[in-house]
């Protein structure tokens, strides 16, 4: 009888950041080789969105490492360069969906599927997962998409399962499921108020 994994725990990266308050991020490295990002949880979809090196203007030096883009190999990048990496599977550029409920404005995404991991020093891997690239300042950090809905890409591969259901699926953890507490960045200790998320 197989055994039942254990919860699947995803430390925060003890960074705090966001254009409309302190958030606690999580660090996902994407590509090959790996592209760091501090992103923010998103339960409304399931995919990854990472800002694009379009997302930051020239004239504001510091746009990157705000949006959460954090150097790669030692060099600091301007978000996520598709050509880099050599696993990246282009779909196309597609409406961020989340955004019309929210914003009035249609913004688009760079669509594709790359390898994904979590955490520094991650050592599962997981392939295939939805990225979207994005270069609009109404989502300022990047997200981690935490619902088992689909896409849905005409293209796409019947393989290509959203972050949970991939997990699931490679016995990462006993379940869809996952708890979040956001934790309070003007706490006493803000480690003490950083919680992970927890995958169960």
């Amino acid at each position: 009888m197989a055994t039942e994994p254990a919860p699947f725990i995803f430390q925060p990266a003890f960074r705090w950041s966001g254009n409309d308050g302190n958030w606690s991020t999580f660090q996902v490295n994407i590509g090959t080789p790996e592209q760091s990002f501090d992103v923010l949880p998103s339960t409304c979809n399931g995919e990854i969105w990472v800002p694009l090196p379009d997302a930051c203007p020239s004239s504001f030096p510091a746009c990157a490492a705000a949006r959460g883009v954090l150097s790669s190999s030692g060099s600091t990048s301007q978000g996520f360069q598709v050509d880099e990496s050599d696993t990246w599977s282009q779909t196309g550029i597609y409406d961020l969906l989340l955004e019309e409920a929210l914003f009035e404005s249609n913004d688009t995404g760079l669509y594709g599927a790359d390898t994904v991991s979590m955490g520094d020093g991650a050592k599962s891997t997981l392939e295939n997962q939805t990225i979207a690239g994005v270069a609009t300042p109404n989502f300022w950090l990047g997200s981690l998409g935490l619902s088992i809905q689909p896409s849905g890409f005409s293209v796409q591969s019947e393989h290509d399962l959203p972050l949970l259901s991939a997990m699931r699926e490679m016995n990462l953890t006993p379940s869809a499921s996952y708890g979040f507490h956001a934790g309070a960045s003007y706490s006493k200790s803000t480690v003490d108020e950083t919680r992970p998320v927890l995958f169960c």
